[in-house]
């Protein structure tokens, strides 16, 4: 059923059979999220735009920029130039688009890689003329090589960082050389590790000069001869010649390596359609498994079903370890209170092994005073610095760890899982009351929502949000409690909680 939500404003279409959702007219830029195991990415769906490219578990950005451009007969430029009866289309983690022109077929999916920091950028082309046919192909990349703005420095720009001396200074030292005869191009730069890189075959040409290509204006003979330049910019030309009734397809792989092993990268194209594969499959579990609703309301039905698929987008694993992470900001951060707001979606999804995980691991966490760390620690160790986020972890998580683990258990009624955890909860709820300052929480660190001034100093200071929250969390306890048959400890924890 097709939605339309206003005059110059996109419109959406759900196709249950594909499971995907039809932007049908897309107003530029139209922008789409992917994300894998360890990436995150946010991309126009005219793959002609700025964008966002990032390596999760070192919260690092690789891609700021791509261009794919179609030269066909006297058509050229970007796909909703050159493409006719062009849809576009989102499903389970991957975007597709799908158009014609002179008498040819054309289908470009790309979709991230279900366990490496990479996405794919597929397209196929099929020949249904009966005379040969020539397609020129330019994919453009510009690199983006260093932390977000957000990571110890305040912009990408020389000017930012000029204007915020001591932060991290921004990178200006990015080059990029070409490996294989054209067939991968890596960025790299002296001080962050690993690279960044692009591959696909071996293609015509290439250039590495941005001033010899505009993205404004595509330039479709690209002869550059350069095999490395103090710059972290590639447009890269394919020429396909495709006999009547022949099929092309031609496979672009962009990601992040920690440690650069050309042959590993060049190795990946080949697997492009089981990889896709993969994440299609992985991905469409919520829309497939999950409850089914429908409304008379098909915007609300085309959200519910976005909306699981969202958090199941956001499920990580490294090294046994399983969670939940908030979004691509969050690299090493899963919260408590995220498999609460989360617990819903996945009832609906009929998928709880990762809030069973995820809640596993705080619980593994949990320090000798009963604390909840603040950080999970997913991808790597937190430095244990004087001013390091963990070295005296805020009660907050320790509130929501509560309420989290009481939630889920009123849902699955596991009376056998309820007794495990059941000293894990009484330890962090000692923790919470040992808070109690004049009748409130204080948090007990160097964070708050709330700060206020008070003769303790910043996170000593009685909180009223945090107060609400051990409210919830005690109030929460004592019910678990009174189920498990407990009733003196239910009633002293509903009577410290009031």
């Amino acid at each position: 059923m097709e939605v339309d939500i206003g005059e110059n404003m996109t419109t959406f279409n759900w196709d249950e059979d594909r499971l995907e959702l039809e932007i049908v007219n897309p107003q530029h830029p139209t922008y789409v999220p992917l994300s894998g195991n360890r990436c995150w990415a946010l991309l126009p769906t005219n793959l002609d735009g700025y964008c966002h490219l990032f390596d999760t578990p070192n919260y690092f950005r690789i891609l700021k920029r791509i261009g794919v451009y179609f030269k066909i007969g006297k058509k050229e430029g970007p796909l909703p130039k050159v493409l006719d009866n062009l849809r576009t289309f989102y499903g389970a983690n991957y975007l597709r688009l799908v158009g014609d022109v002179a008498n040819m077929g054309v289908e470009v999916k790309v979709f991230p890689d279900l366990e490496k920091s990479l996405i794919y950028l597929i397209t196929y082309i099929e020949n249904m003329s009966k005379s040969p046919i020539d397609i020129s192909i330019i994919v453009a990349v510009d690199f983006e090589f260093h932390k977000p703005p957000w990571w110890g420095c305040y912009g990408f720009s020389e000017e930012t960082a000029i204007l915020n001396p001591g932060k991290r200074p921004i990178p200006k030292d990015d080059r990029i050389k070409v490996l294989h005869d054209g067939s991968l191009f890596v960025v790299s730069d002296t001080r962050d590790a690993g690279v960044a890189f692009v591959s696909s075959r071996r293609p015509e040409g290439w250039s590495l000069d941005r001033d010899k290509f505009s993205f404004d204006i595509p330039t479709f003979t690209v002869e550059g001869v350069e095999t490395e330049f103090e710059d972290s910019f590639c447009a890269i030309q394919h020429i396909l010649s495709i006999k009547p009734s022949q099929n092309e397809v031609l496979p672009v792989i962009i990601g992040y390596q920690e440690k650069e092993n050309p042959e590993a990268i060049v190795g990946m194209l080949e697997k492009s359609e089981k990889a896709f594969r993969k994440t299609k499959n992985f991905y469409e579990t919520p829309l497939i498994k999950g409850i089914q609703i429908e409304t008379p309301d098909p915007i609300i039905n085309a959200q519910f079903k976005l909306y699981n698929l969202f958090i199941k987008m956001a499920e990580h694993k490294c090294e046994g370890k399983h969670t939940f992470l908030a979004g691509a900001h969050y690299p090493n951060w899963p919260c408590p209170r995220d498999f609460f707001f989360t617990l819903r979606s996945y009832i609906y999804m009929n998928d709880l092994d990762v809030l069973s995980d995820g809640l596993g691991l705080y619980r593994s966490l949990q320090l000798p005073n009963g604390r909840i760390p603040e950080e999970a620690r997913l991808w790597y160790d937190v430095e244990e610095t004087e001013h390091g986020r963990n070295r005296r972890p805020d009660i907050k998580n320790t509130n929501e760890y509560i309420f989290a683990v009481c939630q889920y258990i009123k849902f699955r009624r596991d009376r056998e899982y309820a007794m495990d955890i059941f000293p894990s909860l009484k330890k962090a709820a000692e923790a919470i009351r040992a808070c109690k300052v004049e009748g409130l929480i204080a948090p007990g660190c160097s964070y708050g929502f709330d700060r206020a001034d008070y003769p303790g100093g910043f996170g000593e200071s009685p909180q009223v949000y945090t107060s609400a929250e051990a409210y919830k969390s005690l109030m929460d306890l004592s019910e678990l409690a009174t189920w498990l048959g407990y009733r003196d400890y239910a009633e002293t924890i509903h009577a410290e909680a009031e």
